[in-house]
């Protein structure tokens, strides 16, 4: 397994066999038709099958390349999928949020917005106090307070 195929190299592929001719998928990629002939003589010769029936006028996928073209969709289709999949897990916020509000806010206002957040982000672990005191954030734990009214500090 020293020489896997490159996903481009397949993608290459992939869009020759459909296509079938290297100046419509050159066009496509925005390279010159040698660069896709290169890629797909690499594939061919890192698979050791020929891919494609090339003549002067068309090209044409041969029987190994049909299978390796089944493979090759299913190949990307299944990294596309790990991709949109691990692109989801790095938006999605997730972890432990320790908020505290003053309680007549907290209850009536804060708490129905907190469980809109939890229902929308349930890798999101939130915890919700209510305290009418000072509370130093940093000593203990917590992320967010939310307050209505003066700022205690200009009182």
């Amino acid at each position: 397994m020293n020489n896997l195929p490159l996903l481009n190299d397949l993608r290459v592929f992939m869009l020759v066999a459909r296509r079938a001719g290297f100046a419509a998928v050159a066009e496509e990629l925005g390279v010159s038709p040698a660069f896709v002939s290169k890629r797909i003589a690499l594939l061919e010769q890192t698979l050791n099958v020929v891919l494609l029936h090339r003549t002067t006028r068309r090209v044409t996928i041969t029987e190994e390349g049909e299978r390796i073209y089944e493979w090759a969709q299913r190949i990307l289709q299944d990294v596309g999928q790990m991709m949109d999949e691990l692109s989801d897990v790095r938006q999605v916020p997730q972890g432990m949020l320790r908020i505290i509000s003053s309680f007549g806010f907290g209850r009536q206002v804060v708490a129905p917005a907190l469980s809109a957040l939890a229902k929308a982000y349930p890798q999101l672990e939130l915890r919700f106090d209510v305290e009418d005191r000072l509370v130093d954030l940093v000593n203990e734990g917590v992320d967010l307070d939310i307050r209505i009214g003066d700022d205690i500090a200009l009182i």
